[in-house]
């Protein structure tokens, strides 16, 4: 290992060793499903975060009779952002994010997100409404399937809990990272816009362009008629009368080879 690390030292490559705790985790559960001749799937204590997902097939794009929301938090380097989405059922989407100027971790970022996104449906006057979130720690212990012990996460979860008595039916679904790719894509964008207090920021329009910039640029004509006028009228009436300015250059085609 030693000569390794000063071949390495040449190429500006750090080298770190192994922790001695994630071999120990991997020899611990070796020793507890160890192979026999016979092969059989291992019984692990690990949690398979894919069964979370099975029967759930619930997307942003998806046609649902009910209002739903999904969000998310983000803390990085640069700071702590959060993003909502709520979605009508007839597919309209009403984004919304808010940059947070104070120390948040990851799981304060969860909270603060859907808070932000629960009183965005209150205000909009919204009753019944499906929650979407890919954070264990939130969905579980809403639905008071894990205990709420930390500190930092207690306040939170109080005033989530008072939020939800506010509407008639609310019900907090888990769904994988990849379906939500858009209210995570705003809690990343806010969090990474460094911008003045006093500075405001117009909502995002996204608009769907089909074809390359190249092929949108058409120049006007000069006598203000569309750019496809001749062959409208073409189509139309057949060939187009030839103007004065036309009718000389033919009748002076054949004298005045290069008349132009």
């Amino acid at each position: 290992m030693a000569k390794w690390q000063m071949i390495l030292s040449e190429f500006d490559i750090i080298f770190t060793t192994q922790k001695a705790i994630k071999g120990q985790a991997v020899a611990d559960h070796l020793a507890e499903n160890s192979l026999k001749d016979d092969y059989q799937p291992f019984h692990t204590y690990f949690l398979d975060e894919e069964t979370l997902f099975v029967g759930i097939a619930e997307d942003m794009n998806d046609q649902c009779p009910e209002w739903r929301l999904f969000f998310d938090g983000a803390s990085n380097s640069f700071a702590a952002g959060i993003g909502a989405v709520l979605v009508s059922p007839e597919g309209k989407h009403y984004p919304g994010s808010a940059k947070l100027q104070f120390f948040c971790t990851n799981n304060m970022a969860e909270y603060e997100a859907c808070i932000f996104g629960l009183k965005m449906a209150l205000e909009m006057e919204i009753k019944d409404l499906l929650v979407f979130s890919d954070s264990d720690l939130l969905v579980h212990q809403t639905l008071k399937e894990w205990i709420t012990r930390d500190s930092k996460i207690l306040p939170y979860h109080c005033n989530l809990l008072e939020l939800a008595n506010k509407f008639r039916s609310l019900e907090f679904r888990h769904i994988p990272r990849v379906r939500n790719v858009f209210a995570d894509a705003l809690a990343t964008l806010s969090s990474m816009i460094q911008h003045p207090d006093e500075l405001i920021i117009e909502p995002i329009q996204i608009h769907l362009q089909e074809k390359p910039a190249h092929c949108l640029v058409v120049e006007k004509s000069s006598d203000g008629r569309p750019w496809y006028n001749d062959i409208k009228e073409f189509l139309k009436q057949g060939p187009i009368p030839l103007g004065p300015i036309q009718l000389l250059k033919a009748s002076c085609a054949d004298c005045l080879p290069n008349f132009s």
